[in-house]
């Protein structure tokens, strides 16, 4: 149970990692910035493929969307 837990902690982390992180990546290379989420987007799929049940890309996705809703709102 423990690893399901932290599979679920590493989607969140690595959400946040990319909404905060985007922003000034991109603002300097936007390409590099794209680069740089597609692959974190590109580790969270293939673990969601491998754990199909935990829905770990819909973890991650939620975990971008409540971080770029706190930097936006300041």
């Amino acid at each position: 149970m423990m690893f399901v837990r932290e599979l679920e902690d590493w989607a969140r982390t690595m959400g946040r990692d990319a909404a905060l992180a985007f922003a000034p990546i991109a603002a300097s290379d936007p390409m590099g910035g794209f680069r740089w989420v597609s692959g974190i987007s590109a580790q969270v799929s293939r673990m969601d493929r491998a754990y199909p049940s935990l829905g770990l890309y819909s973890i991650y996705m939620d975990a971008c969307d409540r971080s770029r809703e706190a930097v936006y709102a300041g």
